[in-house]
C-alpha cells in the first residue's frame, strides 16, 4: 500500500510522483503556451495563404474570359480598359 504525501504548496503524491499541473514548473507552462500558440499561428496563416491563392485565381479567370470576349470582339476597347481596371 503506497503512503500518502503531501507536498507544502503542492497537491498529494504517491510514491514520489507529483499529481496535478498545479506542480507543473513556469518554463513548462510557458512551453506548452508557445506550442499551442505555434499551432494556432500556422492553421491561420495556412486558412489565409488559401483564401488568398483561391482569390487570385478567381481574378486571373475573369482576366481571361475578358481578354476572350475583347479578341472575339464581343466588346471594345473602352469597355475592356474599364472592366480590367474594376478587376485589379
Amino acid at each position: 500500500m503506497h503512503r500518502m504525501y503531501y507536498r507544502i504548496g503542492g497537491g498529494p503524491s504517491f510514491g514520489g510522483y507529483y499529481m496535478g499541473l498545479s506542480n507543473m514548473s513556469l518554463g513548462g507552462w510557458l512551453l506548452m503556451v508557445g506550442v499551442i500558440a505555434l499551432g494556432i499561428a500556422i492553421v491561420v496563416l495556412l486558412a489565409l495563404n488559401l483564401a488568398n491563392s483561391r482569390k487570385r485565381n478567381r481574378s486571373s479567370g475573369a482576366l481571361e474570359i475578358l481578354n476572350n470576349r475583347y479578341a472575339s470582339g464581343e466588346i471594345d476597347k473602352e469597355t475592356y480598359d474599364t472592366i480590367k481596371k474594376d478587376l485589379r
